[in-house]
């Protein structure tokens, strides 16, 4: 019975040898493109029928002939018949080792994904032998097909590394099962940090005692005629007149403030937008994650704005607060979170960045408030009041950091 046009072609295939499980064959053919003569191809069986042929590569095939392939099973070495230059003449006898086609071959289907979304994602995945270092297999991958196909010897530990353009790259490891088995190696790109600001480092209280705006000059001055107005019950706010020691205090900590704002919205502005637009894949968004912090200081109170505020706490369970609701040290964490991040969008806005105004108009840019509850990191009380920022892309690739800032 003819092995079929999966192997045969109009040419010669010539010396064949089947492994002892019978799943994979090795055979010589000048039918099919190559490096010049025969060269060797392997075929794994599908079923009853054979799977297309593929050539072993350059580490066995030259431009001369190569022939009598023979991979014995349980033995360090194969062996070929060459006609490759340097030799005694004519064909001679090659062996080379580590023997990886002995065992047979397993079937693996390789995938990469986005780990939030599942979705395949554009990558180069390059196939390591763990043992020798060396890359097998190189090939690509795209949005529209979730997992590629890849004939590897069985019983050996490979290592599928997966590079996504401007992204550190992101491994899966597998040891291949018996010959004539099926695996899975799933890559995952989780969100990517792009820049990560700390502003606890700066030892700073970043709010007023018991309030939620951030700490800036305008804020603060403008927190006195809100105490005498809508905010006049809300007790929990620290008083103290203009002008005295502790104003002068606050108003010394909001140039530091006012500072910190102004890099987070540089950088985000000249180094992360315009990297983020020159790569952001389909469905991927860029980030801004705002968490908040109260002092361990027991708190409660009242929130008396009229602003619905909505945030979630680090479990990601969502927290709504109105005018009206009980606030404790957790909501008020929240407060600070939602308050800052709408502090930094206005100046991201306010700078007239056409990229920035877009990517935010396209949803392609997304604020995210996180309520990180008490802080206990710290030992001044009132640097336990701050807020942590990090810019993530996130939905479409993600994993590995590309820079971070502390």
């Amino acid at each position: 019975m003819n092995a079929g046009p999966m192997v045969n072609t109009k040419n010669d295939e010539r010396s064949p040898n089947i492994t002892s499980d019978g799943g994979t064959l090795y055979f010589s053919s000048n039918g099919r493109s190559g490096f010049g003569g025969y060269d060797v191809f392997m075929a794994v069986r599908e079923g009853a029928e054979w799977g297309q042929a593929s050539n072993l590569g350059s580490l066995i095939n030259s431009k001369k002939d190569e022939l009598f392939f023979f991979a014995p099973s349980k033995h360090e070495r194969f062996y070929f018949a060459s006609g490759r230059d340097g030799g005694q003449g004519g064909l001679d006898i090659y062996y080379g080792t580590p023997n990886v086609f002995g065992e047979g071959i397993t079937r693996i289907l390789v995938s990469v994904v986005d780990s939030t979304t599942g979705n395949p994602l554009p990558s180069v995945v390059e196939v390591i032998d763990e043992a020798t270092g060396q890359t097998v297999a190189t090939f690509a991958t795209n949005p529209q097909v979730k997992e590629y196909e890849q004939f590897l010897p069985a019983e050996r530990k490979y290592r599928f590394q997966a590079t996504v353009r401007d992204l550190p790259p992101r491994s899966a490891s597998i040891t291949t099962p018996f010959a004539n088995e099926q695996a899975t190696a799933t890559v995952k790109f989780g969100p990517i940090s792009l820049a990560e600001f700390d502003l606890g480092r700066y030892n700073v209280p970043f709010f007023v005692t018991g309030y939620y705006r951030p700490n800036t000059r305008e804020n603060l001055d403008g927190l006195y005629p809100l105490l005498e107005g809508p905010l006049g019950d809300a007790t929990y706010i620290e008083r103290f007149r203009k002008g005295s020691k502790r104003y002068k205090d606050y108003l010394s900590y909001s140039e530091t403030i006012e500072g910190i704002f102004k890099e987070v919205t540089g950088t985000t502005l000249k180094e992360i937008v315009p990297r983020f637009k020159a790569s952001m894949l389909p469905g991927e968004v860029l980030e801004v994650r705002i968490t908040g912090y109260a002092d361990p200081k027991q708190f409660v109170g009242k929130y008396l704005e009229d602003e619905t505020v909505t945030f979630q706490d680090n479990a990601k369970m969502e927290y709504e607060i109105s005018r009206g609701d009980q606030i404790g040290n957790l909501e008020l964490s929240g407060l600070r979170a939602w308050y800052s991040g709408h502090h930094l969008d206005q100046m991201l806005a306010a700078s007239g960045n056409e990229d920035y105004r877009q990517l935010k108009s396209d949803g392609r840019i997304q604020f995210r408030y996180i309520g990180g509850g008490e802080s206990r990191d710290r030992a001044d009380r009132a640097a336990q009041r701050r807020i942590h920022i990090e810019i993530v892309r996130t939905g479409g690739a993600g994993g590995g950091q590309e820079f971070d800032m502390k």
